[in-house]
């Protein structure tokens, strides 16, 4: 192979690499308390809690955790609407086919990322 062919390899390797994402830095074992709220709608939405316990707390503790890859850096303002999950330490935003997650990372850093998701992953939680 070829200097010239190897460093284009190289680079290739380099980019595609890049655009793999970033893992988030959320400790899921350490989340107690999960809320809610749906936004858009009339007045300041009032978050509604998830029991520790229930199926709907393990479903989105579980989809952090499997989650925890593929997040690419956002700069940039959040739009109004959509779902807010508020939990120990961090902040997940659901619009559309987007998940935007904002933490401080253990230096103390905020992060916020985003990630595409099926447009139903959260449908449970739309019906209030």
């Amino acid at each position: 192979m070829g200097r010239m062919t190897r460093r284009l390899a190289l680079l290739l390797l380099t980019l595609l690499s890049a655009g793999c994402g970033k893992d988030h830095g959320i400790n899921v074992s350490d989340i107690d308390n999960l809320t809610y709220s749906h936004e858009g709608t009339a007045g300041r939405p009032q978050p509604l809690p998830l029991a520790n316990h229930s199926k709907e707390f393990a479903s989105l503790v579980e989809w952090l955790e499997r989650n925890r890859s593929g997040w690419k850096p956002l700069e940039a303002t959040l739009l109004p609407g959509g779902l807010s999950i508020f939990g120990d330490g961090f902040y997940l935003r659901v619009i559309h086919q987007t998940a935007v997650l904002r933490y401080q990372d253990e230096s103390g850093q905020p992060r916020l990322l985003h990630k595409k998701i099926p447009a139903d992953r959260f449908a449970f939680l739309m019906d209030p």
